[in-house]
């Protein structure tokens, strides 16, 4: 399969897999924190989601910066070693009964820091990995489809750790994989190798306020992209409404089941993630606009259907269908940026996709509790599925580009 080929390479093998273990380890570490603040506060808990995500848009552009400066290889072996103490010490706070809701706050703001220049590091090695660009769009898609991967087997331990190990346990296996990760990065020292500049690119002007600028105005400048942003910003905060709180508070509130009701549901959910991306990265993207704009008509049929499913299969069915919607917005902007931008404003670039991304589900995170004081949480769904809809519609004009 075209997507695995990067994997015959060792290096991108091991770095791989260091990924999918911490991914599952942050999904672990997700699930258990929305179940329990929603135990705690119900419906507000969509404050602490907005907390990650406020602390995700201001910081993304600084650290994107520092993702393209720092050496990248160490950038991740730190960051790693930090959200290994943080989960550690949540697992050590919830096994004496004491993690609060002002725990899970600034645990869930710092990791959302951390992440911010993480994950664009994350993109900035890539092109260091590789010795040319030929391999570039599988590895694009192979490294994206970790967040899928992750978005697979993570729901799905819940419910069977669930019955092995109390909650709190959670936190220590995602501290385990996050220095899995951390060792995984450890040995790429002779493996990343710094890529040329482009030929005949003239120097830019360094400085801190420049590179910020010059990714800001880059993607600002480019049509498609600028519409990504758009359907990014809009998803992000419907996703956010529907998964990180109509749907756990339907299964707790509503049909009274337990978390690993919940775990099969956002299995269901990653299933539909993975199995996109490895559709969409086996073969070359020609018309970015075109994935992006019928990404949002599947998502909002996923939503509305989430909405009036009856049952868990059909509730599995919906996440599934929404979830193919997330590979068909973030492989098409890694498309366009790694086309039409120089490599060394990767960094940059995925962290202003990173910022809109966290506009979005602040703004979802904030308007959601409102919504939820005048509406159901099945219209509540259905209402940002039609939004989802109606800015798809307002995409048609990128079909010919």
């Amino acid at each position: 399969m075209y997507l695995l080929a990067p994997l015959k390479r060792p290096p991108i093998a091991l770095f791989w897999g260091g990924q999918v273990l911490s991914g599952v380890g942050d999904e672990l570490r997700r699930v258990a924190l929305v179940w329990i603040a929603i135990g705690l506060i119900g419906k507000d808990a969509a404050f602490i989601s907005a907390a990650q995500a406020a602390t995700m848009m201001v910081l993304s552009l600084w650290s994107g910066i520092y993702a393209d400066r720092w050496d990248q290889r160490r950038t991740m072996i730190a960051v790693d070693l930090i959200r290994a103490v943080i989960a550690l010490a949540l697992a050590v706070a919830a096994g004496m009964e004491k993690l609060g809701v002002w725990a899970i706050f600034g645990a869930t703001i710092a990791v959302a820091g951390l992440n911010s220049l993480y994950m664009p590091t994350v993109q900035a090695s890539l092109g260091r990995l590789i010795t040319g660009p030929d391999m570039m769009h599988a590895l694009n898609g192979l490294m994206d489809g970790t967040r899928r991967l992750a978005r697979v087997i993570g729901p799905a331990l819940v419910g069977i750790l669930a019955l092995l190990v109390p909650i709190h346990h959670f936190f220590t296996i995602n501290g385990a994989t996050f220095l899995t990760a951390g060792l995984a990065a450890l040995v790429l020292r002779h493996h990343l190798h710094r890529p040329p500049p482009p030929a005949g690119t003239p120097p830019r002007p360094a400085g801190f306020r420049f590179e910020l600028m010059e990714g800001v105005t880059g993607v600002a400048r480019h049509g498609q992209i600028r519409y990504a942003f758009v359907l990014m910003f809009v998803s992000t905060g419907a996703w956010a409404t529907a998964f990180q709180l109509c749907l756990p508070l339907h299964v707790q509130d509503v049909l009274k089941e337990d978390i690993g009701y919940f775990g099969l549901i956002l299995s269901a959910y990653g299933v539909g993630n993975l199995t996109t991306i490895i559709w969409l990265a086996s073969r070359p993207m020609a018309r970015p606009g075109r994935v992006l704009v019928v990404g949002r008509f599947i998502m909002a049929a996923g939503l509305i259907g989430l909405a009036f499913a009856p049952n868990l299969p059909f509730l599995m069915l919906a996440a599934a269908v929404t979830a193919m919607a997330g590979p068909m917005t973030d492989l098409p902007y890694l498309v366009l940026i790694r086309r039409d931008f120089p490599a060394d404003m990767i960094g940059r670039l995925y962290s202003v996709r990173n910022t809109v991304d966290s506009a979005g589900m602040l703004t979802g995170m904030l308007i959601a509790p409102v919504m939820l004081s005048y509406l159901s949480i099945g219209t509540t769904i259905v209402a940002v599925g039609v939004m989802v809809a109606l800015f798809g519609v307002a995409g048609f004009r990128q079909f010919n580009r």
